[in-house]
């Protein structure tokens, strides 16, 4: 069985960026980036889910996305 690698917070910020789900230039994702793990925030990402039903803008939080 083969391990994962383990990514340092710059890494993992960086593909969170690349997937769109943080933006450095949102003021709505400064929880993500001010907490020890962006990935234990409990709030809509940046980016809206494929399955949006309130048209997709940042941070939504119809039943999709939430």
């Amino acid at each position: 069985m083969q391990s994962l690698p383990i990514e340092t917070e710059q890494e993992r910020n960086a593909r969170l960026k690349r997937l769109g789900l943080m933006d450095p230039n949102c003021p709505s994702c400064k929880p993500f980036y001010e907490a020890a793990s962006p990935l234990d925030v409990h709030m809509p990402r940046h980016k809206a889910s494929a399955g949006c039903e309130s048209g997709k803008k940042p941070h939504c939080s119809c039943i999709a996305c939430w």
